[in-house]
Parts: C-alpha cells; structure tokens; sequence
C-alpha cells in the first residue's frame, strides 16, 4: 500500500512525457478507431497535462480523476485513469528502492 498523503499534488505534478511514457510503457496504440487520426494527450493552456474529475456517486465529496486523450480527427476521447498512472509511478519507485 501506498502513502496517499500527498496524492491529489503528486497526480497534479505529472509531466506530459511522463503520462506519455506511462501510455507507452502499458502498450496503448496511439491510433483512433476511426483509422484516421491519432489520440494525444489533451493539455491545459499552460502545458500541464487536462485532469477531469466526476463525482462518485457513492461518496458526497469524493470523485474519480481522469487524464484524457483526444484524437485529432475525429475528436473521440479516452479516459485514463489518474489514480492507476499514480499507482503505477508509485510501484515502480518502490521497485527501484528494494533493487
């Protein structure tokens, strides 16, 4: 288990290169559905990666993040899963400290 004290600033601190290499490294094809286009990362006016966030319906203040992908044709969107990206930097330092 993972120290989650500093979860919501550690998945806000995520670089473009970083998701993208996370996308990479999990074996995500980069190519749309629609045989036409390619998803990229979609980004804030500043640079820093787009988070969505939707509320769980089962907790009052809690909700599920997601950083996205939107295809440069077509528009189609994929949800990543911002807690999964985190808890997969998060396995691999901990993989690298018991090296």
């Amino acid at each position: 288990m993972h120290d989650t004290s500093n979860l919501v600033d550690e998945t806000l601190a995520f670089t473009e290169d970083e998701i993208e290499g996370f996308i990479e490294q999990v074996g995500l094809p980069s190519k749309c559905s629609c045989a036409d286009g390619t998803l990229e990362l979609a980004m804030n006016a500043d640079g820093t990666p787009s988070v969505v966030a939707l509320p769980d319906p089962r907790e009052e203040h809690g909700s599920n993040w997601f950083f996205w992908q939107v295809c440069d044709c077509c528009g189609q969107s994929r949800f990543l899963s911002a807690g999964k990206i985190w808890t997969w930097f998060k396995d691999k330092e901990q993989d690298k400290q018991h090296v």
